[in-house]
């Protein structure tokens, strides 16, 4: 616990003169985010009453799309027994998707899971927006998805946490996220995601859900909420709400 402590004053200390400058060129209109290891560059409200009390977040990864560069963060909470938080923050939305209470890891036997899938807009046109769950071997996340009829293959950011950013979110093992965000308001079902090792070898493969049935239409979340039991937020703009508190020990969807 000392330890722990002790990271969090060291990583405040370093990550201020940075939180600063990112701060300065965002009004400046470039494109800045904050270090790993730092404060998230937007102070949302991300610690909401089912979740209390929690850790300061804190940058676990980074990934960059069309859309601009997205930290990936991380939030340890005690509410409700206690669990993870992992949020993807876009710097040009000012905003993005999150959940709380999903499980760190791939079931037992399992490289990958397919987490959960939001959609909103970006210069008035539909974008999508998938993350899911890594086993530590993982180094690559491969998705294919069919567009208005063409297939399109995207590589998947992945962000590995283990080693003092583990220790911090009081994490027991390492674990892993991808994140990818694509043009269009693509249905979960469209998506095959595949895993491979640093040498190309496919550890697993994954697939969207065909249920519940998924409509677009505007901002939305689906995934977490309803399939294994975790909270999810969907956040921007300085705020935050939960659509749903977590209910016991969350399962991954298969």
């Amino acid at each position: 616990m000392k330890r722990r402590r002790e990271y969090s004053s060291r990583v405040r200390r370093r990550a201020t003169a940075g939180a600063v400058l990112a701060g300065i060129a965002l009004a400046v209109g470039a494109q800045a985010s904050a270090p790993v290891g730092g404060p998230p560059t937007f102070d949302f409200n991300r610690c909401d009453s089912f979740l209390r009390p929690c850790d300061d977040p804190i940058v676990v990864g980074k990934a960059r799309h069309f859309i601009g560069p997205i930290e990936v963060v991380g939030m340890h909470f005690e509410g409700h027994g206690g669990g993870l938080c992992m949020f993807f923050d876009s710097i040009r939305l000012h905003g993005g998707f999150g959940y709380c209470g999903g499980p760190p890891r791939p079931p037992d036997g399992k490289a990958l899971t397919f987490g959960s899938l939001g959609t909103t807009e970006f210069r008035k046109r539909p974008i999508t927006q998938i993350d899911g769950s890594l086993v530590p071997e993982v180094a690559k996340v491969r998705a294919s998805y069919r567009r208005e009829g063409e297939m399109k293959n995207r590589r998947a950011a992945v962000v590995q946490v283990a080693g003092e950013l583990q220790e911090y979110l009081q994490e027991p093992e390492t674990f892993g996220v991808y994140e990818l965000t694509v043009r269009g308001c693509i249905p979960p079902r469209r998506f095959r995601i595949t895993a491979l090792d640093s040498s190309g070898q496919i550890l697993g493969r994954a697939r969207g859900w065909r249920r519940p049935r998924f409509r677009c239409r505007g901002s939305q979340r689906v995934g977490l909420v309803g399939r294994d039991g975790g909270s999810e937020t969907r956040y921007g703009r300085g705020r935050v709400s939960a659509v749903a508190p977590p209910r016991g020990p969350a399962q991954g969807p298969s």
